[in-house]
C-alpha cells in the first residue's frame, strides 16, 4: 500500500491527465483495478492502473535510431504544440525529456507523456517532489530554495534540451546513441 502523499500524487497525475486532449497528447483511457483488499477502504486507490493507447514506436529517441530518415523538426514542431496545449491549460509538464516522456504513436506522431511531476501553474507553483531530472532542468531550478518551483519557462527551457536530444538523437549529456 502506498502512502498518502503516493495516492495523492496518483490523484492528480490522473485528474490533470484526463483532462488534457490534444493529438500531441497520450490519450488517457481510463482506469483499470484489480481486486482490492475489501479491510482497507483505502486500497482500491492502489489497486487501480491508468491505462493509455499503447505507442508502439516507443520513445522519440528510439524512433528515431530505427528511423534515421524521420521528419526530426516535424516531430520537434509536435513536442513543442503538445506543450503550449499544456500551457494553454496551465499545466507545467515538469519533467519533459525524450527518453521517457516523448513517445511515437503508430503514424509517427509525437505524443507527450508521464504526467507524474505534472502541476497547475499559478504564482506558486511549487511541488513537494524532484523538479524532473537535473541534465533537463532550468538553471534558476539549480539555485537553493528554488529546486522545486516550476514555472512555464523552466517547461520550455526543458523543451530546449529536447530539441538538442532529438536533432543529435542522443540522450542529453550522453556520448553515445541511444
Amino acid at each position: 500500500h502506498g502512502t498518502d502523499v503516493e495516492r495523492q500524487k496518483f490523484c492528480q497525475e490522473v485528474l490533470l491527465w484526463k483532462n488534457l486532449q490534444h493529438p500531441n497528447i497520450l490519450p488517457f483511457l481510463g482506469l483499470h483495478s484489480k481486486e482490492s483488499d475489501p479491510n482497507d477502504p483505502l486500497s482500491i486507490l492502489w489497486s487501480m492502473f491508468m491505462v493509455c493507447e499503447w505507442m508502439p514506436k516507443g520513445t522519440v529517441l528510439k524512433y528515431l535510431k530505427e528511423s534515421p530518415s524521420a521528419p526530426i523538426n516535424v516531430l520537434l514542431l509536435e513536442i513543442s504544440e503538445g506543450l503550449r496545449h499544456l500551457h494553454s491549460k496551465a499545466v507545467l509538464h515538469g519533467d519533459l525529456r525524450g527518453v521517457k516522456q516523448i513517445l511515437v504513436d503508430e503514424e509517427g506522431h509525437a505524443r507527450l507523456a508521464d504526467f507524474g511531476l505534472a502541476c497547475y501553474a499559478n504564482a506558486t507553483a511549487k511541488s513537494s517532489t524532484h523538479a524532473g531530472r537535473t541534465r533537463w532542468m532550468a538553471p534558476e531550478l539549480l539555485e537553493p530554495g528554488r529546486h522545486f518551483q516550476r514555472t512555464l519557462a523552466t517547461d520550455v527551457y526543458a523543451f530546449s534540451c529536447v530539441c538538442y536530444e532529438v536533432r543529435r538523437t542522443l540522450a542529453y549529456g550522453n556520448e553515445q546513441l541511444m
